[in-house]
């Protein structure tokens, strides 16, 4: 069953990331490669501020023939930023409660 509270952020990635570095350079760099694709994965997300919203205003133009006005593209833009803010918020708050566990 995947939780949120699986969400792993910057300081579990680093200790993953000393973990794997342990096992010698090949775990370190096999570790390094499969954070590099589930990065490359996460950007083609469909949301405004990553490729994936790009490619979400690009499908629209094709399908309708007409873009995006500048206006909303800045709206989307937002929201998207302000998304992956509070993700990334989340996921901090997440690896914090691993490393410091209320009793």
């Amino acid at each position: 069953e995947t939780s949120l509270k699986q969400l792993s952020g910057p300081i579990s990635i680093a200790d993953m990331a000393g973990k794997s570095a342990q096992f010698g350079w090949q775990s370190f760099v096999s570790f390094l490669a499969l954070l590099s694709i589930s990065i490359g994965l996460l950007n083609l997300i469909p949301l405004p501020m990553l490729d994936g919203g790009q490619l979400m205003y690009d499908a629209w133009e094709l399908v309708t023939g007409r873009r995006l006005s500048i206006e909303l593209q800045a709206v989307f833009q937002r929201f998207g930023f302000i998304l992956i803010i509070a993700l990334t918020l989340f996921a901090v708050f997440n690896d914090l409660q691993r490393l410091f566990p209320s009793s």
